[in-house]
Parts: structure tokens; C-alpha cells; sequence
């Protein structure tokens, strides 16, 4: 095992920490889940709301869009699709 350390805000992390509380995790099981997601989805593991120009979609770096899983090969103002609740591993 390996320690990651990073900063954040007070405020978040007590309010972040009672959330995940709440759902029956440590902060240290849900940021680890965060990344083992990251690892099997090959991309960012949530949904982002991007509000994008169309004209500005070209400022971003090359695989941008599929790395984050908005607007690959979609229209900007479309949502992707969620995958099925049987597609879905943890």
C-alpha cells in the first residue's frame, strides 16, 4: 500500500466525509473506489457538465472530450448515454 496526500478545503472534506459517512464508507474507501473507476472506465468516472462553444471545442487537447466522456463523437448539448445497472462494476 501506498499514502496519497492532497490538499483540499476544510469545508469540503467535513462535508465530503459526512456524505460518504452517510453512505456507509470512509473518504479513504471512496476516493480509492473514485480511482479503481478511473482504472477500469479508462476515463474520468463521472459525468461532467461541460458548456462548450461549439466553436471552442477545438482549444481543447486531442482526446479531451473522450477522456471525460462528453461530447465524444456527440454534439455538445447532448447527454451520453448511461450504461445499464448489469454494465456497471465497482
Amino acid at each position: 500500500m501506498t499514502m496519497v496526500s492532497f490538499r483540499t478545503d476544510d469545508e469540503l472534506k467535513k462535508e465530503a466525509t459526512k456524505v460518504y459517512e452517510g453512505l456507509g464508507m470512509t473518504l479513504s474507501t471512496a476516493l480509492n473506489l473514485f480511482m479503481r473507476q478511473t482504472v477500469i472506465q479508462q476515463k474520468f468516472p463521472c459525468s461532467l457538465e461541460l458548456n462548450v462553444a461549439a466553436d471552442a471545442k477545438a482549444t481543447y487537447p486531442n482526446g479531451f472530450f473522450d477522456l471525460f466522456g462528453s461530447g465524444a463523437g456527440l454534439g455538445l448539448d447532448e447527454e451520453p448515454e448511461d450504461l445499464p445497472p448489469e454494465d456497471v462494476r465497482l
